[in-house]
């Protein structure tokens, strides 16, 4: 079985979500630790010029946050940072969906998506002074409230777009990219 098709099997397990708070917030407390948690994966929303950490660092499931990693893509890829792909992408700028609209004003929940990013590997911390940060990588992704999902979604773009977003539910390595 090709790649294409074993991820087309593999689509069925994955359903497309909206950037919003409430997703955002589900997605953050599930990632969180429980008590039995066995490993953490630490996430740092600043750091300085010399990466050392600047705050509050967070702390994931590393197994939860794993399982979890293609919805936190897919979040990240309706950001117009993502669209645009302008570097550097400063911290305010998350607020910003693809279509323009402004998600969220928390300066919160900005804090949460950009920690579950930073500790999936899709981002890195953004540097304290400027509050910007030069690593965003996932793909681009549409809300399924767009009026362009449906054809977008059904053509497989997605899939070639995202080749990690389905295959064993884990973050893409930098080959797959």
């Amino acid at each position: 079985m090709s790649l294409a098709d074993r991820m087309k099997k593999k689509s069925s397990e994955f359903k497309p979500i909206d950037l919003t708070e409430e997703n955002v917030h589900a997605i953050f407390r599930r990632c969180s630790p429980k008590a039995g948690c066995q490993e953490l994966s630490p996430s740092f929303l600043f750091v300085t010029a010399n990466i050392n950490p600047v705050g509050n660092i967070y702390h994931f499931d590393k197994k939860t946050l794993r399982e979890n990693s293609p919805f936190v893509e897919y979040l990240l890829g309706q950001l117009k940072a993502v669209h645009d792909m302008h570097l550097p992408v400063a911290f305010a700028s998350l607020a910003e969906k693809y279509d323009g609209t402004i998600w969220t004003k928390d300066i919160n929940t900005l804090a949460e998506l950009a920690n579950l990013g930073i500790a999936s590997g899709f981002c890195s911390p953004f540097l304290d002074s400027e509050k910007t940060t030069d690593f965003i990588l996932p793909h681009t992704s549409l809300s399924p409230q767009d009026p362009k999902f449906s054809s977008w979604y059904a053509s497989g773009e997605w899939i070639r777009n995202s080749i990690g977003i389905m295959k064993n539910k884990t973050a893409p390595s930098v080959e797959e990219r």
